[in-house]
């Protein structure tokens, strides 16, 4: 007979030692069943998923973001840093901004938020602005030199 053990969402429920244990997903609203709504057991193999995105995907996501000052993309001005990817999916962009003082950094973080939700299997996307190294001209792309005329 089967013994639910209680874990969150998910419920794992034991078999005999020959069998693999199983999970039942408990999808709930508000405490309740939906109506029509099932409870299904799945494998661990398949409650495990691929994050379906990559970390160029990301930088490709976030060539859309513009400093709204300069007007070129917070990828080719060298603002972004690195994108740490968990195996949930979460996203978490490390970056800085032009000046410790920027006025419009508020409005840049809430955009790499927007920019990253089409992603596929994203789950949470959150910025961690770091002042060093400091931002300088230096860590622009060529095209974002040629762009704003530094040579």
């Amino acid at each position: 007979m089967d013994q639910p053990l209680s874990l969150g969402p998910l419920v794992r429920t034991e078999r005999s030692h020959s069998e693999p244990p199983g999970y039942t997903c408990v999808m709930r609203i508000d405490g309740r069943f939906p109506e029509g709504g099932r409870q299904g057991t799945m494998s661990m193999e398949e409650l495990t998923m691929a994050v379906a995105f990559t970390r160029d995907d990301v930088r490709e996501g976030l060539k859309n973001v513009y400093d709204p000052e300069i007007g070129v993309n917070i990828v080719d001005l060298g603002l972004v840093y690195d994108a740490d990817i968990s195996d949930r999916g979460d996203v978490l962009v490390t970056m800085t901004l032009t000046s410790l003082g920027c006025p419009l950094g508020p409005v840049i973080v809430q955009e790499v938020t927007n920019a990253l939700k089409d992603l596929p299997g994203i789950g949470t996307a959150d910025v961690k602005l770091v002042w060093s190294p400091a931002w300088s001209p230096d860590m622009m792309s060529e095209e974002a030199k040629d762009e704003l005329g530094i040579w």
